[in-house]
């Protein structure tokens, strides 16, 4: 059957259309971050187990991320750096025929050691401490010690120079779980410090109690690991940290999956710009050791640097509430979560995040940013969350607490404000 010329016309445009469709419905699926896939990431991340700055676990994430990145067209490299890293075998507070968990708090003055002595709370005037193990509950003295600052270790120092002989901390946490501390550079104690959960703060009594910490001193070797491709002459900066107290599933694996997604997404737009993506280790430990090795050694000037997007912790966790019966799950993400930025990038923000529920901040830097901030950064664009993550620093913290609906929400924001942003150049 022969078809006109007007027929054909038709026909070709027809099978034209179809074909624009198809092709477009293709690319736009190429386009778009599958949850399915992110939280496959988080969970193998949680597979690697315990993610202190230089052990097994934090190695195997980033030669994970460094496979990846490799198969994607990165030239990649670790950027070593050497870390004395406590690995705990033992540790307990006995009292009363009662064995309570504790967890040393870094840096760890001895690996091996049981104190018997009577157990005290400070009081206020600090009266009454010498030869005693000294617990502080922040609840009843009004001081927070969920994180280290100058103020806290100040107080701490006070109690040592009373003559304490060790010191329980016991730090506010909803979920009453042991919630470890970050560590501030150069900061070290002479007397054994650890930490109690707020669960078992009952069990401290005025008696004698036994502190006891077995482990293993090492000097090992952390690696933030690398990749760049492009050859723009402008970068951008993707920066995620990879380690944690414990497997951080919601603390890290959001960024930690994004981080793998955007890679695999700049490797295939190929975009025009030098693109460096970096894995920092070392995030517990001396305010972000491991931004500040990239910074002093491998980060390009503020002024060849286009953008820089960090992915913080807990960006993309569910919400939690407290009750006389424990922690509940809510089915919504946590809403306290933010996004911050600085420099002339707050309508890319907004049209990214319109239809997200998530504080915005603007000219502000939080976490591992400010290390960049403070050296002259930006624009830049961040995503934290907030201390109403109520499982955060603590061992209940798995991959249960995103999941695949989440992460793909705030993935592709995520790269959205990336594109949004990267548009108004004219290249």
């Amino acid at each position: 059957m022969k078809h006109s010329s007007v027929e054909n016309f038709v026909i070709f445009v027809a099978l034209l259309f179809l074909y624009i469709q198809t092709s477009a419905q293709g690319y736009l699926k190429a386009e778009t971050f599958k949850g399915a896939d992110l939280y496959a990431d988080v969970v193998q991340y949680v597979k690697f187990g315990i993610h202190r700055t230089g052990t097994e676990g934090d190695n195997k994430t980033s030669e994970w991320i460094k496979g990846i990145l490799d198969k994607n067209g990165f030239s990649t490299e670790y950027v070593p750096f050497p870390v004395e890293q406590f690995f705990p075998e033992k540790t307990s507070l006995e009292i009363g025929g009662k064995s309570l968990e504790i967890f040393p708090v870094w840096p760890v003055k001895e690996a091996n050691f049981s104190i018997n002595a009577p157990l005290a709370e400070a009081n206020k005037d600090l009266t009454g401490i010498s030869g005693k193990i000294v617990w502080i509950n922040q609840q009843s003295k009004e001081r927070s010690f969920s994180f280290m600052d100058e103020d806290n270790a100040a107080f701490i120092k006070k109690i040592i120079d009373g003559g304490a002989k060790a010191i329980v901390l016991v730090t506010d946490n909803a979920a009453g779980e042991i919630a470890a501390i970050n560590t501030l550079p150069g900061v070290s104690y002479p007397i054994h410090v650890v930490q109690v959960a707020p669960k078992d703060v009952r069990n401290l009594t005025e008696s004698n109690a036994v502190l006891t910490v077995k482990g293993t001193l090492k000097n090992v070797t952390a690696r933030n690991i690398q990749g760049t491709i492009g050859s723009g002459t402008k970068t951008v900066i993707i920066s995620t940290p990879i380690s944690g107290w414990f497997t951080c599933g919601g603390e890290r694996g959001p960024g930690v999956a994004t981080f793998n997604a955007l890679a695999k997404w700049v490797a295939e737009k190929k975009l025009p710009y030098k693109f460096i993506f970096t894995g920092n280790s070392g995030h517990e430990l001396a305010l972000h050791q491991g931004t500040h090795i990239f910074l002093h050694e491998k980060a390009p000037k503020p002024a060849d640097v286009r953008l820089w997007v960090h992915l913080g912790a807990s960006f993309a966790t569910f919400a939690y509430t407290k009750s006389d019966h424990g922690l509940t799950r809510e089915t919504k993400a946590d809403t306290n979560r933010i996004v911050y930025f600085a420099g002339d990038v707050e309508n890319s923000v907004s049209q990214a995040f319109g239809k997200i529920d998530i504080k915005k901040a603007k000219d502000k830097a939080y976490g591992e940013l400010v290390v960049a901030q403070k050296q002259g950064y930006s624009p830049f664009i961040g995503f934290v969350g907030t201390a109403s993550f109520l499982l955060f620093h603590t061992k209940l913290d798995d991959a249960s607490a995103t999941s695949p609906e989440l992460l793909e929400e705030m993935a592709n924001a995520i790269k959205q404000v990336i594109e949004f942003e990267l548009a108004k150049d004219k290249i």
